[in-house]
């Protein structure tokens, strides 16, 4: 999976993520940026590994397990077929076949009540993680629980809101249906 991964980063290609469509509300493919992918594949398999154990540090992890598959379902779902958009938009270019989009964006903001809890649960799971870290003195754990608060916290500040921003830029740009 990731050399297929890397390979479709290097050609400039997305990663399609197979699941239900419907026409005006979703992109014609579900496709994720690859880095975010990656990035996805990468933490979850640290993880695992974590969690595998039988320490207080194995049960936080399965517990942030849970929490990051909720959210990135969803965004996989609503926020990253977005973010495929901007080497388009970035260059100029908008089309009327990118109008699911403001449906995207219509949809991130109805639904921040959720993305707030999925993101204090994601912060609640990750700090009980690192606190089992800390009572174990396990330092590569400690650092991985600081990355996850930090993308988390990128999440917000960044990813959810560019994913906003993009939806509203397509729906300025083409003329009113």
């Amino acid at each position: 999976m990731k050399s297929m991964l890397i390979a479709a980063a290097l050609l400039g290609g997305g990663l399609a993520v197979s699941g239900p469509l419907s026409a005006a509300s979703a992109p014609p493919a579900r496709i994720i940026p690859p880095s975010e992918a990656l990035q996805h594949e990468h933490v979850l398999s640290s993880l695992q590994q974590i969690a595998g154990r039988t320490t207080a540090t194995g049960s936080a992890a399965r517990q942030v397990i849970v929490v990051l598959n909720r959210y990135i379902a969803f965004e996989n779902e609503a926020i990253l077929p977005q973010l495929t958009l901007l080497p388009a938009l970035a260059s100029g270019t908008v089309r009327p076949d990118m109008i699911w989009a403001v449906a995207g964006t219509e949809r991130l903001r109805e639904e921040q009540g959720t993305l707030q809890g999925m993101h204090r649960d994601i912060i609640a799971t990750v700090l009980d993680l690192r606190a089992a870290a800390i009572e174990e003195n396990d330092a590569a754990t400690i650092q991985l629980t600081e990355d996850l608060a930090a993308a988390d916290l990128a999440e917000v500040e960044v990813t959810e809101p560019t994913a906003v921003m993009i939806g509203e830029l397509v729906r300025n740009k083409l003329p009113p249906t």
